[in-house]
């Protein structure tokens, strides 16, 4: 909470209002990320629904697409360059 805090603090606000779009847009914006935004905040936002349905959220899934997603997102930045 503190890196949040200290380095991110418009992510931090925006999870404390339960934003999950903003607090991906908030942590790209800062360069937390290795992967797209889209699929950290698609990725967020389930979690977000797993825990509001009271249900486990699928971490093994999460953890798989989002690496999936940063090398896909690696490797079409490299065939930019």
């Amino acid at each position: 909470m503190a890196l949040l805090a200290r380095r991110y603090p418009e992510a931090l606000e925006a999870a404390s209002a339960g934003n999950a779009e903003h607090y991906a847009a908030a942590l790209a914006d800062g360069g937390y990320y290795t992967a797209s935004e889209a699929s950290y905040a698609a990725g967020l936002e389930r979690w977000r629904a797993h825990f509001e349905d009271g249900a486990p959220p699928p971490v093994a899934d999460s953890c798989i697409e989002i690496a999936r997603a940063g090398v896909l997102h690696t490797l079409a930045r490299a065939s930019q360059d």
